[in-house]
């Protein structure tokens, strides 16, 4: 005789699985049903191994179509770009930020003219702490950012310079971050 006993938090319950006079011995699979047991789990298997094929064909199929909307995208970035650097009335927008996520803060922002002149620099500081990913990246630290303006007041002093002019500037794909205003 078996009994199991479940149950939780103090509240249990007990099962008489098996008495022993209700056990009978199992009889022998016969051949008949071992060929259908092995055909159901070739079939089994066969089916597991077309669903994970379908999806895996289904994920290159994605992979490929992402690919190719990059390479438009790029395509048409770089298209955007001659236009801009051929009018002549651009200027080159570098930041550096608190993170590599869509949290990021603006900490040092520059603004270059088409011959390499740099308009404007400045340091920026964030609300929150840089942080140390980035930090190996460019080496500012809190502290020397604890004494430069604030975001707003770089803004106001960048804006005039932006009037009239088109912005060029580069963002990793490995970031999340963006410039705004």
């Amino acid at each position: 005789m078996a009994t199991i006993r479940y149950g939780r938090r103090g509240r249990h319950q007990e099962t008489v699985v098996q008495g022993g006079a209700q056990a009978v011995p199992r009889k022998a699979a016969t051949p008949d049903k071992l060929a259908a047991l092995e055909k159901a789990q070739e079939v089994r298997k066969n089916n597991e191994t077309r669903r994970l094929a379908a999806l895996l064909e289904e994920e290159r199929r994605e992979e490929a179509e992402r690919q190719a909307w990059l390479e438009e995208q790029a395509e048409e970035g770089r298209a955007a770009l001659r236009e801009i650097v051929a009018r002549g009335n651009w200027l080159s927008l570098d930041t550096e930020m608190t993170r590599i996520d869509e949290d990021a803060e603006v900490i040092e922002v520059a603004l270059v003219s088409p011959i390499g002149e740099v308009l404007f620099e400045s340091l920026a500081r964030p609300f929150g702490p840089v942080s140390e990913e980035v930090r190996a990246v460019h080496g500012m630290t809190d502290e020397e950012l604890s004494t430069a303006p604030t975001w707003p007041e770089v803004y106001a002093r960048l804006v005039p310079l932006l009037h009239g002019r088109e912005l060029v500037a580069w963002k990793p794909r490995s970031t999340g971050a963006c410039f705004g205003g």
